[in-house]
């Protein structure tokens, strides 16, 4: 099964950059052609290897950790061991957020252009998705430190 799980991932890995990319590729070429001459090229080359980085981190690693907390509930492993991967979900959630923050000046250039202010909305729904995740599984991480907390009183 955790083979099946790795393969998964991969696949949907793969799949979101794909779909991503020609997203970037159709959507975003028309934008990026008129706005090539009037600003420095590093800006284009930064803005792809973040919005890369930002999309590696939502898929690849985040569902990783999800299916590692799945198999550690499944198998009833210590509150201990729960509680660091539930803080390693909520660091990558609140990295994808930080990516993205940094990546909205880049978009900020492109909200010249008339679809633009809609990519930059989506940007700003995916940060507010990313702090959400992040508070949702600290939350769950304070649920089981209660709970540990309780159980070691009795």
């Amino acid at each position: 099964m955790r083979r099946f799980e790795k393969l998964l991932t991969s696949v949907l890995f793969f799949l979101f950059l794909f779909l991503c990319t020609l997203f970037m590729t159709f959507f975003g070429f028309d934008i990026i052609k008129a706005l090539w001459d009037d600003y420095p090229k590093w800006i284009f080359i930064l803005h792809i290897l973040i919005m890369t980085g930002s999309f590696y981190l939502l898929t690849d690693i985040f569902s990783q950790n999800l299916n590692i907390l799945h198999s550690m509930i499944l198998k009833a492993v210590s509150i201990d061991r729960l509680v660091k991967r539930l803080k390693r979900i909520q660091n990558v959630s609140y990295g994808f957020s930080i990516i993205n923050v940094f990546n909205l000046p880049g978009m900020y250039i492109f909200a010249d252009q008339e679809d633009a202010p809609g990519i930059l909305i989506f940007m700003i729904v995916l940060i507010g998705i990313g702090i959400a995740i992040g508070i949702i599984f600290g939350i769950l991480k304070r649920y089981f430190l209660d709970i540990q907390d309780k159980t070691l009183k009795k």
